[in-house]
Order: structure tokens, then sequence, then C-alpha cells
């Protein structure tokens, strides 16, 4: 364990697990997306912040219901509580079953041991079963799925959830299916739209569910961004918050790769980018005259608290704009939002650098999602960000090579053949001059050589499969395969712990 990684699981064991209320409103006409028969109404959920880590809210589960606090997480699908027998466990609340008179664990798939979800740093295990759940004052007519949790890995036990609430599309679901809060939307005709207000511990922050409040908007307007399908066996389906990246650049370093997914989550606390690119990021970093004090080590970045991070570069992201080809949607963070504030086992403050580094796929978490006010409208299939700008996109196609290079790489080309041609003609004919046809060889055999494996048919077995976070049959060989990793491999709010390089 680095010291990062112990600075982190100390301060999430000091904290303790808040109440919050949840209240049920009326909105404006116009600040609802326009929706065929939405119904006017919106649920505000107020939302905890732990140390902008974790972002929590209230929901019920049970009859009468039972209150836990959990993170609504776009990175997931699935709704899981913590049980009864849950004796070392995250959070404080537990759910007991033999109190809720709608309880039912009879179902098909119900009650069977297994690992419910798989996460970085360990596995939550439970069983299925059905009950009623409640949001606001609204209850689900219906028993709906969900997990319930008496086991989980033991870094997990460290967090201040008491459960999680996916919002992620129905086909990322494990067996939440129908979603519990979408039914309950849909029930009330409340339109499947999330609004995040995310703002650090001295702010209120908010979750929506059916619209946004004009009044945390104020003069800015909201620019969008297109939720993408996943590619799978068998044609897309809707899984993830995708949406399409063009770019993200600070000072002189820029990154670009149209083959990256790139997905919105408020389960992540940090912004994960491509290793090479962190580390040209940490590079701008230190040339800046703000990074006198820092340090740097194993893709990390520290600063003293009194460090003026105001004065690092800004870093840009530039999306493919909704409904707009040509213009790009633009979020900029300064330094003031891309780092966050820890402190050590000992007290002292630091400022670090919010972004971490991952492979093949850009995850935009907490530390993103504090600039703007988001909207995640299922319906229309669209992010909004509140304050971005919009700017004509770039030319990112490669340039193109000069014709010289093509004309000096044919004119070798044409040379080898001529040579072998040359060779080819003189075999030919000194291999009829007598004495010497020995020369020519003769037709190698073939056969007797397996590729990969021993000449026996019995003994050769099939090519090595790599699974990715233990999507059933999908390998990494199969081009048709989901190869996107789980987002739920990044425990809500652990971020700081999961560094492949820990």
């Amino acid at each position: 364990m680095t010291p990062y990684t112990a600075l982190f699981v100390a301060s999430v064991a000091a904290a303790r697990t808040m109440t919050v209320k949840v209240d049920r409103r009326v909105l404006p006409r116009d600040t609802l997306p326009s929706i065929p028969g939405a119904s006017g109404f919106a649920i505000d959920v107020p939302l905890s912040n732990f140390r902008d880590l974790q972002y929590m809210g209230a929901v019920k589960v049970g009859t009468p219901p039972q209150e836990f606090s959990v993170v609504y997480d776009t990175g997931s699908s699935d709704l899981w509580v913590t049980g009864a027998e849950c004796f070392h466990c995250s959070g404080k609340r537990r759910f007991y079953a033999f109190n809720s008179t709608t309880f039912d664990r009879g179902c098909g798939v119900c009650g069977i041991d297994q690992v419910l979800d798989n996460y970085g740093s360990g596995p939550v295990e439970g069983y299925i079963f059905e009950d009623r759940v409640t949001l606001g004052d609204v209850t689900s007519d219906s028993n709906v799925r969900m997990g319930y949790v008496f086991a989980m890995g033991e870094q997990q036990t460290n967090l201040q959830d008491e459960g999680i609430m996916g919002l992620g599309f129905d086909a990322l679901a494990s067996y939440s299916v129908p979603s519990p809060l979408d039914t309950i939307l849909k029930q009330e005709g409340i339109e499947l739209s999330y609004a995040f207000y995310l703002k650090s511990t001295s702010e209120q922050s908010l979750i929506t569910f059916g619209g946004y409040d004009p009044d945390l908007l104020g003069s800015e307007s909201f620019e969008s961004v297109k939720v993408l399908p996943t590619q799978v066996r068998g044609g897309e389906v809707l899984t993830y918050w995708t949406i399409e990246m063009q770019e993200i650049s600070i000072g002189s370093a820029s990154y670009h790769s149209p083959s990256t997914t790139t997905i919105v989550d408020t389960g992540t606390s940090l912004i994960y980018v491509d290793p090479n690119f962190l580390q040209d990021v940490i590079k701008n970093l230190i040339n800046s005259e703000a990074s006198r004090y820092c340090r740097q080590g194993r893709g990390i970045f520290l600063c003293p608290e009194d460090v003026d991070v105001s004065k690092f570069p800004d870093l840009e992201f530039r999306f493919a704009r909704y409904g707009n080809p040509g213009n790009d949607t633009v979020v900029t963070l300064s330094g003031e939002d891309y780092f966050i504030d820890v402190q050590s086992d000992s007290g002292v403050s630091f400022k670090r650098l919010g972004l971490e580094g991952t492979r093949n796929i850009v995850i935009l978490g907490d530390v993103f999602l504090r600039k703007t006010y988001t909207l995640f409208d299922k319906t229309n299939l669209k992010i909004s960000f509140s304050g971005a700008s919009v700017s004509p996109s770039k030319n990112y196609d490669k340039p193109r090579k000069s014709p010289i290079v093509f004309i000096v790489v044919l004119i070798v080309i044409a040379g080898l053949a001529a040579i072998f041609g040359i060779a080819m003609l003189t075999r030919q004919w000194w291999s009829r001059i007598p004495g010497n046809a020995s020369i020519s060889r003769r037709p190698r055999q073939t056969g007797g050589y397996r590729l990969g494996g021993s000449a026996n048919p019995s003994q050769s077995g099939g090519g090595v499969g790599y699974r990715l976070g233990g999507n059933s049959g999908q390998e990494m060989g199969d081009p048709a395969a989901n190869n996107t990793p789980s987002i739920s491999s990044q425990r809500p709010g652990y971020s700081l712990v999961n560094n492949e390089d820990m």
C-alpha cells in the first residue's frame, strides 16, 4: 500500500454517514425536456459530499420503507443495499428483510448466494431479491429487483455508502432489469432525465430527476453531446453514458484517439486518461512556474497546500456538438478545477492532480463534473453541460505525406525486383550447365509443423482468451465482442487506490 493509498483509506474511515432529506417539487414546463406526456414534476435529492470523493443521496427499500444513503452512479445499472448480515460493510445502516412485508426472494433468480458485482477494490457478495423502492414520497407500485449484500472486499468497508443506485442503461445491468429508478419515474410520468449539481464540500450538491433547476443553471445555457451505443456481438446497444470526445489538451500537449471510449461517470472520483497523455500533462505542469515546490511520482502529482494552482495551464475537453456537425462543445477546467485537496495521515494538507492513467478508455468523473451542471437525458440520448463554449471543430486528419516519399519507395521496389529477376535468370542458366545441376534444390516437404501446438491434433487446444471484467463469453480476440472495460470496476469514491501502478 502506497502512502497515497494509506492517506485515502485513513481519511475515509474518519468520516461519518450523513442523513439527507428528499423533496419533491413542481418545475415550470420550460425547464423540462420537450417530451410529450411529461408530468411537470421533478424529484430533488440532496447529496451528501464526502471530501469530494463520494456523493450520496437517500433511497428507501421495503414496506415500511428503510432508508439508505447510496451513490447515484451513471457508470452502472444495478441497485443494491447492505443487508443485516453484513457486519463488515461500508456505511452504518442495514436492510432487515424480516421487517419488510413486501420482501420476496422467491423469484427464479432470487435467493442464490453469488457475487453480485465485482469492483476494482473487490467484489460485493449477496443474493437477488424483490421489494418496493421509494424515491422521495413516490413508491413503486410493484416490487423491483435488486441486490442484498452480505459481504464485500476489505478495502470497500472504509467507504461511506450503504449501496449503489445505477443510472446506466438496462443492457449494462446484471439483475436490476427494468431499472428500479426508471420504473418509478415512468410510473409517475416523470421524464427520464437526471441533472447532477456536484460541488465541493462547502456547497450543497443536488440531483434532480425529471428536469433541472433553472436557479442552479442561472444565466448559463446548456451545450449538448450525443450519447453513443456500445458495439457488442450482434449489433449495438446502449450501456454506459458514452460520448464522442474529439480532443483533450493542456499547454503544448494534446490527446486525440477516435477509437477511445469516453464515459461520463458520477461514480468515479477522478478523471482517467491515457497514461502517456498523463505524463504529457505532468510535463506541462512541471514547466509551469507554479510547480516550483511540487513533486511527482508514479503518475501522481502533489503540491503544497499554499501553491496557487490557478497559475497552471487550462485543461480543455472538446466533444462533437449534438446536432451541429462542424462544431465542438468545449469544457475548460482551470487548475483550481482539476486539483483536489487531500490530507496525509499526519494531518498535512496537499493539492493533488485529479487525473490518473488507464488504457483504452477515458472516464470523466467528479473532478470534471464539478465544473458543470450536467443533464443526462435518456429520452433524447444526450448529455448537456452548462457553461460550455462552442468552437469550430479542428481538422484532426493526419497530415498527408509528401509524394516524394512514395516515389522513392516505388524506385526502391522496382530496383529490388530487377535484381531478383536477374538473379533468377542467372540461376536458371547456371543449372543447365553439365555438372552444376545439383545446385538446384528439391522442393521442401510440407507438413509436420503445427502452429501453436503439438503435431497431435488431439493435443492442440483452443487459442488463449482474455476476458474483461467477467463479461461472459466475450474474448478480447473477438472483434465483435464488447471490449469496453466495466466502469463498475472503478468503485465509487475509491479512485485513489485503484491506480494500476500502486
